[in-house]
């Protein structure tokens, strides 16, 4: 398995507030994403903390799992994403009482894309931003999750309870999912209550794809921030007056997952070379842009 990741600011931010990272061995690969919130003060900070406790809890939990080998795989996956949370915010509230970072600070999306050799890969989040899926037989399957008034529920609500209490005043829809698989149409389209995290494990297509077993047919899985939604023509261009203002995740995505060779930084390379690309034709991205990918041919 091979991974990397890249961040970079968008054209109307000052500081970028995404942070990435990927990883990837023998015992464990994992690919994370964290994307600050704009309204809030220092989530460049924050983002970047939360994604270093979800690192450091992956490993924790994987090398504690290898620690008690009379420990049934199954079950403690089957508890993994609760302890995996709780694991965080602890982390989380310990940094900020040693360092005393405002609480807000943490108010960002947390994505994680999770590879355990033996077992079926993992997706988990909270807050919105995108996956995307690449199978060996080529179909390529995307999900973004997007909150009811552009309000997702952070990790950091779970840290303080006057912000949770704020937030349920406000806040009182759900979370939407759009899975679509490429060439298939949608897959499906879904409402989840707000407070509940987002989970797929990727065994859940099966032959809906002419996968015969998914477990082992998915090649490549990308987590991004929503940035990805944000590539547009630039508006001092002429293709902003004539052009569509604002790209979709379909169109954008082919080119992010276009791997030549996939070894070193394989991320930072592509992201970049597609900076000049878009550079080129006009094409800004105006919200913080983040990705971290897995390669498990």
């Amino acid at each position: 398995m091979k991974a990397d990741s890249y961040f970079e600011i968008g054209s109307t931010h000052q500081v970028c507030q995404d942070y990435a990272l990927a990883s990837a061995s023998d015992d464990i690969a994992y690919a994370i994403v964290s994307d600050g919130c704009t309204s809030s003060k220092d989530t460049d900070i924050g983002s970047r903390l939360l994604t270093i406790a979800a690192r450091d809890a992956l490993n924790y939990l994987i090398l504690r799992q290898k620690s008690q080998p009379g420990v049934d795989k199954k079950l403690f996956m089957n508890n993994f994403v609760i302890t995996l949370k709780e694991l965080v915010i602890k982390k989380c509230i310990e940094i900020r009482a040693s360092l005393n970072v405002n609480v807000n600070a943490f108010d960002a999306t947390l994505l994680i894309a999770l590879v355990y050799p033996g077992y079926r890969p993992l997706l988990v989040g909270w807050g919105d931003g995108n996956f995307i899926v690449k199978y060996k037989n080529g179909v390529v399957r995307t999900m973004s999750i997007s909150y009811d008034l552009n309000m997702p529920y952070y990790l950091s609500y779970r840290m303080s309870y006057e912000k949770d209490q704020l937030y349920r005043q406000v806040q009182s829809g759900e979370y939407h999912i759009d899975d679509n698989i490429q060439t298939k149409g949608l897959l499906r389209s879904s409402y989840i209550p707000w407070e509940n995290n987002f989970i797929r494990y990727l065994d859940d297509v099966g032959d809906t794809v002419g996968l015969s077993n998914s477990i082992w047919e998915v090649s490549q899985i990308v987590v991004s921030s929503d940035g990805l939604q944000s590539f547009q023509f630039d508006p001092k261009s002429d293709e902003f007056m004539t052009e569509d203002k604002v790209f979709g995740l379909a169109r954008v995505y082919p080119d992010i997952i276009n791997y030549k060779n996939p070894v070193g930084e394989f991320v930072v390379r592509r992201m970049k070379s597609l900076e000049k690309e878009n550079r080129s034709k006009h094409i800004i991205h105006t919200d913080d842009v983040s990705c971290a990918t897995l390669i498990l041919d």
